[in-house]
């Protein structure tokens, strides 16, 4: 009987120190797993065998196989019947994981709690994080049921698109524990809906109750607004639902940020609404709202057809107010801005192309609407928007622009609208499609067209488009280009070429200056006693736009002729071998056959009295445009010729046994 008694004893040993070493040493790696069964009983893949089916598993063990690990300690306690991993600790069960920097298996109760890494700091705490095939989500404290497939969590916080909701504490039930409407649900007490990224939200929508329904729906209870914790209980609720869609979809749009300043209060950027009008085109609207009564309200709009075009457009409005420093009064201060940005896909089209950017402010928009580094010190602002057309079979091209540039700092704003330009590659008219024998010279002639036209106005922004300003200040102008030439040869030697360039400047407002009869006293100083003495001018010059359209015309034809004549001696001994010798002629004839002056230039006197008067004259175009001013100049004609000597010898060289050419 006592040797039974140690026999049994001894087996008994042997089989606890069996089990201990499998709960401890069998699963070091990853690859390690077990199987939990209703009697607690832990084996490694290698133990699991056919020989199983031969015994009644409980319907309440474990349905599928457990993956365990961790970083630093994996400890079975077979006292407690828990498993205890410790830092980068993690569990995958089926299609679930479960990461955090302590986990502990309760192996009666088919528990896992999962905790941070204990005296870590914020920064690497090792949040439990539990993640299926849909959701994801992270808290402080976790508690997970493998059987029944819900959690319950403290301080969690679960991303939703966009924002974030944070949950002092709550319930988590998978869909596979749902057995009616087979969704995700967690029910939160004490939760926030925010957009801040921080752990604590500085900002949100707290509500006492919250059901969510992971990327579709959160519905709350009672809630309001709350900044750095402090409640606005004028912004409550009784209720609410949020949609909480991933992807593209119309809903509401939480502050991005919240503003306070110094000037205007405290302010909630960025909140409003978003619709989805089709699969291309997109509205968003939002305001700004600060507590002092400054507010701005944005309208924006994105679109995109795939292999076609692409861009977004906006109109955005910002009215500061401020209060005076003397008294309570308040100035209201609006400022604009339009924006467009568009681009045309490669393939759209093989002849035309559209695309660019519009950016106008108005009444400095930018340092007004944004209090970042960038709007505040960035002064430059600009646009160009461009349309190039391409006419097939033909060497015809058209381009429409519109430019504009604007400084931020000096207020000044430039636009230049419409800009076109219409241009003709060279073409030779006379050329022979079919020709046949030698290349006849009036073949040879070619022909180039250049025209463009455009408006400038330079004001202020806050001017630009005020119709007196618009009708003073714009500058409009017309500019066409003509050239034609040739190159040929006759009587074998000599070159001959011609080129004649036409062209003209349209202007739209011409000067007109006369002289009006009255006497004007001019100060000029004062004498040595401190009397003050003037200068007496008899006639006051006025100066006069006038408003009509006038065309500068000048045409400049060249004639050239060259020839070349030759000279060779050779050398048969000796070290100089052979002399070239080349001399060019040429003369040039250009000039202009048109007396301009008589045409363009005025004469307006400078004194009333006959006796002094001397008659000074003017350009009628002195204004200028946006392609310049006219110069006119009488009839001119020029001439220019020149002589060039070319010298080349050939040399014998001893050294390399060769002729060496030299040009002098």
């Amino acid at each position: 009987m006592t040797r039974i008694f140690y026999i049994v004893l001894f087996f008994l040993l042997y089989n606890y120190h069996f089990i201990a070493q499998i709960g401890i040493d069998s699963t070091k790696t990853i690859t390690d797993s077990t199987v939990l069964s209703s009697n607690s009983f832990f084996s490694s893949d290698s133990i699991l065998t056919d020989s199983f089916s031969d015994y009644n598993i409980s319907k309440d063990a474990i349905e599928d196989v457990i993956l365990w690990g961790a970083k630093g300690l994996e400890h079975f306690d077979q006292d407690i019947n828990k498993l205890i991993l410790i830092d980068e600790a993690y569990i995958k069960y089926g299609d679930i994981s479960l990461n955090a920097g302590y986990l502990e298996i309760d192996l009666e109760k088919k528990e896992v709690l999962g905790l941070p890494l204990p005296e870590s700091n914020s920064r690497n705490a090792q949040k439990p994080v539990y993640k299926d095939k849909t959701d994801e989500f992270e808290a402080k404290k976790l508690r997970y049921n493998l059987k029944s497939k819900k959690a319950w969590v403290e301080y969690a916080a679960k991303k939703e698109g966009e924002l974030t909701v944070h949950g002092y504490k709550g319930k988590y039930i998978s869909k596979d524990a749902d057995t009616i409407n087979q969704v995700d649900k967690m029910f939160i007490d004490g939760g926030i809906i925010t957009n801040c990224t921080n752990d604590h939200p500085h900002w949100g929508v707290k509500a006492s109750k919250i059901k969510l329904i992971p990327n579709k729906l959160a519905i709350f209870g009672y809630s309001m607004l709350e900044i750095a914790d402090v409640p606005i209980y004028p912004l409550t609720l009784p209720f609410g639902l949020y949609p909480m869609f991933q992807g593209q979809k119309s809903g509401l749009i939480l502050p991005r940020n919240v503003d306070i300043n110094a000037q205007y209060g405290i302010g909630f950027k960025d909140i409003g609404v978003y619709f989805v009008l089709s699969d291309y085109v997109d509205i968003r609207a939002t305001a700004d709202i600060y507590t002092r009564g400054t507010h701005g309200i944005y309208l924006s709009s994105n679109y995109n057809k795939r292999y076609k075009f692409r861009g977004n457009a906006s109109l955005s409005y910002f009215n500061e107010i401020k209060e005076s420093q003397t008294d309570t009064t308040k100035k209201s201060s609006p400022s604009f801005r339009i924006y467009l940005s568009h681009s045309q896909d490669s393939k759209a089209h093989p002849y035309q192309n559209i695309g660019g950017t519009i950016n106008l402010q108005f009444a400095n928009f930018q340092k007004s609407a944004n209090n970042d580094a960038y709007s505040r010190t960035n002064n430059v602002v600009s646009s160009n928007l461009n349309y190039n057309r391409r006419f097939p079979d033909s060497p015809f091209s058209l381009t429409a622009s519109f430019n504009h540039d604007q400084n931020n700092a000096t207020r000044a704003f430039n636009v230049t609208f419409p800009r076109l330009s219409v241009n003709m590659n060279t073409i030779y008219p006379f050329k022979l499609k079919n020709r046949t024998g030698k290349e006849k010279w009036y073949e040879k002639v070619s022909l180039k067209y250049d025209a463009s036209s455009e408006s400038r106005v330079s004001a202020t922004d806050t001017t630009i488009f005020i119709l007196d300003t618009l009708k003073n200040n714009i500058k409009t102008g017309i500019k066409q280009s003509f050239s034609t030439g040739a190159s040929f040869t006759v009587f074998k030697y000599i070159n001959i070429g011609f080129n004649a360039n036409y062209n003209e400047n349209h202007f739209f407002k011409i000067v007109d200056k006369n002289l009006k009869d009255t006497i004007i006293l001019r100060e000029k100083g004062k004498d040595d006693v401190g009397n003050i003495l003037y200068d007496t001018i008899y006639g006051e010059l006025i100066t006069n736009t006038i408003s009509d359209w006038r065309v500068f015309r000048q045409i400049t034809p060249s004639l050239s002729l060259s020839t070349n004549k030759y000279g060779k001696l050779i050398f048969k001994n000796g070290w100089l071998r052979g002399i070239k010798h080349k001399v060019a002629y040429s003369i040039s004839i250009s000039g202009n056959p048109i007396d301009e002056r008589k045409k363009y230039i005025s004469e307006v006197d400078t004194d009333t009295r006959p006796q002094y008067n001397k008659k000074q004259e003017y350009s009628i175009f002195e204004l200028g445009g946006p392609y310049g001013s006219g110069s006119p100049s009488g009839r001119n004609i020029s001439i220019s010729y020149g002589v060039n000597n070319y010298i080349d010898a050939k040399v014998w060289s001893k050294k390399d046994s060769d002729k060496k050419k030299y040009h002098l």
